[in-house]
């Protein structure tokens, strides 16, 4: 079953290191801007979509209340009409412990980011993303300490963690999010097609 972070650390309003999101710098996007982003392309350019493909391993942003502003593991199983993949999970199971599977707007996907490589050390107030409880959560560093690690604040939760470094990596930027592919045969006209009405 899903997990959740405790109910007293909810936190009316998103937060930034303190401040309204409104007022970061852009370019490294949370799961809401990258989502609205996505889709005002969509809406601008009928045939677009991120061209996703069956076995694509990609992160999930989370919208279930509790989850807000964390992104986790999963798999492109199959494409399901022009704007939605069917997914499955990597750490999430359902009832009877198979590993969950849902059907997802393709816009709520993106890339897995690649390793950063060289030793990096956040900077205090850098926008960055924390591993905790199978996600990765969108926050930034409010403290670093040599023994303790990184203390990282929540965007979405009005709540602080010492993570250790390896357990918190640079927030990616929105054009590493999809796949830069070429159209396969057919991918055109099917991008172009009216979408199907939701369920």
């Amino acid at each position: 079953p899903l997990r959740r972070i405790p109910a007293a650390a909810a936190s009316p309003a998103p937060r930034y290191c303190g401040v309204s999101w409104l007022k970061e710098p852009p370019g490294r996007p949370s799961c809401e801007e990258a989502y609205e982003q996505a889709m005002a392309r969509v809406q601008g350019r009928g045939s677009f979509r991120p061209r996703w493909r069956p076995g694509d391993a990609v992160e999930v942003a989370w919208r279930g209340k509790g989850f807000e502003g964390s992104w986790t593991a999963a798999e492109v199983l199959v494409l399901d009409g022009p704007r939605h993949a069917m997914v499955r999970f990597a750490e999430f199971v359902d009832e009877v412990g198979s590993r969950l599977v849902e059907r997802l707007e393709l816009e709520r996907l993106r890339l897995v980011p690649p390793p950063h490589g060289a030793p990096w050390t956040p900077r205090v107030g850098e926008r960055v993303e924390g591993l905790w409880n199978d996600c990765w959560w969108e926050g930034c560093v409010r403290e670093l300490d040599a023994l303790k690690g990184v203390l990282f604040e929540y965007d979405r939760y009005a709540n602080w963690s010492w993570l250790p470094l390896r357990a918190v990596r640079p927030r990616p930027p929105l054009w590493s999010y999809y796949p830069e592919r070429q159209p396969l045969s057919g991918e055109e006209e099917e991008g172009a097609a009216s979408p199907p009405a939701d369920s």
